[in-house]
């Protein structure tokens, strides 16, 4: 009821573009994303049982948010496609092959969408690439077939800026790592891309992912080690660099032999 009654709000649009309500919109936001992020908690401990809950509650309510079109008034309430992307992302990527199957497709167009309108919000691009992630993942190659340049061209520039100026979200560069490994070094399109150096050095040159989820980090230092071991990457220097600074960052914060990139090193 809180989102319809959001959805509803969003269409009182004042011709100038400004929206009525604006206070009234804000107040109720904090609750409905907190909502929705109590869905993502028991769709990640309950997994494929959660999937009747997601089919019958929560994309019926969610679905527009996916489909938004360029003239709706849905496509202006940021907060709610962001949540829509993050919860369809962890419905594909917690809930079995079964969601994958069913809602790969409409996520990818969704996040296709998004990536390719320079406009969006930072936070909004930012889930689009951890969603591609996923969908790479755990989704049929297919889905993303359609895309897969215009994904390139979006996600290499993207995985290629420097974490370490203050110009640019070094979260937004690592998931943008994680897109390009996931699709093109490890996943479905390898070969894609022609020229593999290009890709690996962009990939390497960014590790350790140190800011991203931990699923998605370990992933990708799986990765690193693998093509270490497969003889891939044959730089020590950089080799060394790398688990020097994963084993820096485990010990500061706390953390000891997480992950591959310990162990088989």
């Amino acid at each position: 009821s809180q989102i319809k009654r959001r959805q509803k709000l969003f269409q009182t649009i004042h011709p100038s573009g400004e929206l009525k309500l604006q206070q009234e919109i804000e107040e109720g936001g904090g609750l409905i994303i907190s909502l929705l992020n109590s869905v993502g908690y028991i769709l990640k401990i309950i997994k494929k049982n959660a999937l009747p809950l997601f089919d019958v509650h929560i994309a019926p309510i969610l679905g527009p948010y996916l489909r938004c079109k360029k003239n709706s008034t849905i496509i202006l309430d940021t907060s709610m496609r962001l949540a829509t992307i993050a919860l369809y992302t962890d419905c594909i990527q917690h809930c079995g092959p079964t969601a994958a199957q069913r809602y790969g497709t409409p996520l990818a167009n969704a996040i296709v969408s998004v990536l390719g309108n320079n406009n969006n919000a930072e936070e909004l691009f930012q889930e689009s690439l951890h969603g591609i992630a996923q969908i790479a993942r755990y989704c049929p190659s297919a889905v993303l077939e359609p895309h897969i340049s215009t994904l390139l061209q979006v996600i290499l520039p993207c995985s290629s800026a420097s974490k370490k100026d203050n110009v640019n979200n070094p979260l937004l560069v690592e998931y943008a790592v994680s897109a390009l490994a996931a699709l093109f070094l490890f996943g479905p399109f390898r070969g894609f891309f022609g020229d593999e150096d290009v890709l690996l050095s962009c990939f390497i040159t960014q590790l350790p992912l140190i800011h991203i989820n931990e699923e998605d980090a370990q992933f990708c230092h799986q990765g690193f080690c693998d093509l270490v071991l497969s003889q891939r990457i044959t730089d020590s220097y950089e080799i060394v660099r790398i688990i020097g600074d994963i084993l820096l960052f485990q010990q500061q914060q706390g953390q000891y032999g997480n992950g591959r990139i310990v162990s088989d090193q």
